[in-house]
């Protein structure tokens, strides 16, 4: 073949598809093993924040489209010039070269994680990597492909010419599916705080939880007072005291604080419950059939039970006696009460 003379270009568009399509795969996975990772190192044992994955993500195209701007910047236009007699390279971060035609020994596609490109091999020099074409690392395109045979023409009559193996990337593919592939099925599984999950969107009454849970039935025909009650944008208090005729009854003072979670940049509203349940119930005893979870606090002449449902916590604390039946009667009926928006 005696050409005339051709030129290949990779622009800054190309580069920067080059860039984005080798650093983001990667970088997602990233986010994924670190959001699965973070879920089995915090006090949740494997539950996966949506926010936080969601905010990882963002980052990683934030990161991937700086690093393709940058690399567009930096090596600019690049170009592989066939003339009659020559092969000349040039553009980019690389020195320009040209290789004669009778001195290429072999034209060849060659992998690297960062994307497909053609090596040049030279009797009398070393091999030298040309800056166009090229292409994205995970299958090479119908222009590369193109361009490469006609390089592969190019050459003198006993160069070598191997063929394009597209599976050359397949060993990469695996590793992003062997890793990916469950950190994916964990974080669809085991995620929390997805958009549109129900939640409390207003802090329940703490006096009416109390009252709807049984405390206006144990004590029909008498008095109690209650003090301490307020109710605020995120907590409601209510402290109920027994007259001394109620006090006869075992039980000397009531107190329900209710919290309700609104969630943070990086956690959820539930999250944020899951986390203040977590710290009430250290050292407690689980409770089971109460909310999404509870647990009991017993101790000497008063007992607290606590119950969680999606984003609201109720600590219900009873002094007197029976106080761990009585407390754990009111927290299963006042969490029950807590309706979801």
């Amino acid at each position: 073949m005696q050409p005339t003379t051709v030129t290949y270009r990779t622009g800054r568009g190309r580069w920067m598809l080059r860039t984005v399509s080798s650093v983001v795969p990667p970088l997602f996975l990233f986010a994924l093993l670190v959001s699965v990772g973070i879920s089995f190192l915090s006090q949740l044992s494997g539950l996966v924040e949506v926010r936080l994955l969601a905010w990882l993500c963002a980052l990683v195209l934030v990161a991937s489209l700086v690093l393709a701007a940058l690399a567009s910047l930096v090596q600019g236009q690049t170009r592989t010039t066939l003339g009659p007699h020559s092969i000349a390279t040039d553009g980019g971060l690389a020195n320009p070269v040209t290789v004669a035609r009778q001195d290429i020994s072999r034209i060849a596609p060659r992998w690297r994680y960062s994307g497909w490109s053609v090596r040049v091999d030279r009797w009398s020099s070393p091999p030298v990597h040309l800056r166009a074409p090229l292409c994205a690392p995970w299958w090479p395109s119908r222009r590369f492909r193109r361009e490469l045979a006609e390089l592969q023409g190019y050459a003198p009559p006993n160069a070598a010419r191997p063929r394009l193996r597209p599976v050359a990337a397949l060993p990469a593919l695996l590793v992003l599916l062997i890793l990916g592939g469950p950190a994916v099925g964990w974080i669809a599984t085991h995620a929390e705080g997805w958009p549109g999950e129900p939640t409390v969107t207003a802090t329940p009454d703490a006096c009416r939880l109390l009252d709807s849970a049984g405390l206006d039935h144990q004590f029909p025909k008498r008095l109690r007072t209650r003090t301490d009650a307020s109710t605020e944008s995120d907590s409601s208090n209510c402290v109920w005291e027994a007259t001394k005729d109620d006090r006869e009854g075992g039980i000397d003072r009531v107190r329900a604080i209710v919290t309700r979670g609104d969630g943070t940049l990086l956690a959820s509203p539930t999250r944020s419950a899951r986390n203040g349940l977590h710290t009430l119930c250290r050292n407690a005893s689980p409770l089971t059939g109460i909310g999404d979870a509870a647990c009991l606090h017993s101790g000497a002449g008063s007992t607290m039970a606590v119950a969680r449902r999606a984003n609201v916590l109720i600590a219900v604390r009873v002094s007197g006696d029976s106080a761990d039946s009585v407390a754990t009667d009111l927290v299963r009926g006042a969490i029950a009460s807590v309706d979801l928006n």
